[in-house]
């Protein structure tokens, strides 16, 4: 799927609707630096906006990371996802996204990801949210030791999402991505991320993550495993 039709057409979609639409921004941001023995900073950034309108949904995500150490860098990665939701009923929904994603340091320069699927809400209450999605992938990816080089894969995405309301200022998330690929069954991916939130008033909040991603076949001189740890001050809006 061509990101820029996909672009265009959501947009003339948005556009034709004269209906009101709901609006939120989730913006995320963490910094982490040592000095001493080590000097090391580690930036990250990221930002959800969505808007809402009758059964449609469109979101846009973005994150940025950057990291060095002793003053070199060791660490950029960045990504940006557009997503079309319909909802069909109360508990389903179909979605089309694509996704361009940035990770020299794992071994591509560019990833693109084209989605479809379906979502399913099993829990939706005013403490507990659960959800999971599965769909097809499209992936071109270009190499980071060669640009010339490109591999396309069809790949499936399993999703499964869980938000818990602990009180009135804590709240915890996890939630488990399977990739499976169905052009090499050995290159599957797999992430997980628990998280823990703490609200400070009705705009911002704080939230403890650690990231796991796992790569069955990486790139040579790359480990399957990477994790991230982080404490992040969100604004929600």
């Amino acid at each position: 799927m061509n990101i820029y039709k996909f672009n265009r057409i959501l947009l003339i979609f948005f556009f034709l609707n004269n209906i009101q639409a709901n609006f939120s921004s989730e913006d995320e941001l963490s910094l982490i630096s040592t000095g001493g023995n080590t000097d090391s900073k580690t930036f990250f950034l990221k930002s959800k906006n969505l808007v809402k309108w009758s059964v449609h949904e469109i979101t846009l995500k973005g994150s940025y990371t950057y990291g060095e150490s002793e003053k070199v860098r060791n660490l950029e990665k960045w990504d940006i996802n557009l997503r079309y939701d319909l909802n069909v009923s109360k508990k389903n929904s179909l979605f089309l996204g694509e996704t361009i994603e940035a990770n020299r340091f794992s071994g591509f320069s560019r990833r693109y990801n084209s989605d479809m699927g379906t979502k399913h809400s099993f829990i939706e209450s005013d403490t507990t949210k659960l959800f999971a999605e599965i769909g097809y992938r499209y992936t071109i990816e270009n190499k980071s030791d060669n640009e010339r080089t490109k591999v396309k894969e069809s790949k499936g995405r399993a999703y499964l999402e869980g938000n818990k309301t602990l009180n009135s200022t804590v709240s915890s998330k996890l939630w488990i991505e399977w990739i499976p690929n169905f052009s090499n069954s050995d290159k599957y991916l797999m992430n997980i991320e628990p998280s823990i939130s703490v609200t400070l008033n009705k705009v911002f909040s704080f939230k403890m993550a650690y990231l796991w991603n796992y790569d069955n076949q990486p790139e040579k001189d790359h480990t399957k495993q990477d994790y991230k740890y982080t404490t992040s001050l969100i604004a929600n809006f």
